[in-house]
C-alpha cells in the first residue's frame, strides 16, 4: 500500500476485508484508487451507495453487516464476484432480479 501525499488517496490497495468493526461511515473507501476486492464483514455500514463509487471493484463480500438493507446500489455496479450473505431478514435484494 502507497501513500500519496499530493492526492491524499491511498494506491496499489487492491484488497481490503473489515471485519467485526463498529465503522458505519465508509466514505473514505473511494479514495482506494485501486481497490480490486472488499470484504466487509459485521460492520455497521448503513448505506452501500459509497461502494458503487468504486467502478474497478470486481469482488464484493458481505456478510453479517445487519446494518444494511437496502441493496440496490448493487444494480450499476460491474462486479464479477458477489457474495451477500446473512446480512439481516430485511434485506432487500430486489434490485437484484434484473
Amino acid at each position: 500500500m502507497c501513500y500519496n501525499s499530493e492526492t491524499g488517496e491511498f494506491t496499489e490497495y487492491i484488497e481490503l476485508v473489515i471485519e467485526e468493526n463498529n465503522m458505519a461511515d465508509f466514505s473514505w473507501i473511494k479514495k482506494l484508487s485501486s481497490l480490486r476486492r472488499l470484504t466487509l464483514t459485521q460492520t455497521a455500514i448503513e448505506n452501500g451507495d459509497v461502494l458503487a463509487e468504486i467502478p474497478q471493484l470486481d469482488l464484493l463480500f458481505l456478510n453479517g453487516n445487519y446494518s444494511l438493507s437496502d441493496y440496490s446500489f448493487l444494480k450499476n455496479m460491474k462486479i464479477t464476484n458477489l457474495y451477500i450473505g446473512n446480512n439481516g431478514r430485511k434485506a432487500d435484494v430486489s434490485a437484484l432480479y434484473d
